[in-house]
């Protein structure tokens, strides 16, 4: 009978950063590094979302997060631009109505 590693199987791979994860609120407002990231990930939440390996501190971390301005400048960062420095910053549209980006 065959191994099953000898079928030769291969599934995407996908970059699940093994660290502590924040909220966004965390992390507003505060200078981080964003060391790697990656984009259209499926959660429990649904589809398209997007999550970062941070730097805060000393202490890695990594961010979910469905803010289309954030996953709009991400698509444009050029990998060999990894790491940057950044700041989450809230732009409020409103009483209630809320984005997110980098600065």
């Amino acid at each position: 009978m065959k191994e099953f590693s000898d079928l030769n199987i291969q599934i995407e791979q996908t970059k699940i950063f093994e660290v502590p994860q924040v909220t966004i609120d965390e992390i507003l407002n505060e200078r981080v590094a964003v060391l790697d990231f990656q984009l259209d990930v499926e959660t429990r939440f649904g589809g398209g979302r997007s999550v970062i390996l941070l730097k805060k501190g000393e202490k890695e971390v990594k961010l979910f997060t469905d803010s289309k301005r954030i996953k709009t400048q991400l698509e444009k960062v050029d990998r060999n631009d990894l790491p940057f420095m950044a700041k989450v910053t809230v732009l409020r549209f409103g009483e209630k109505k809320k984005s997110y980006q980098f600065a």
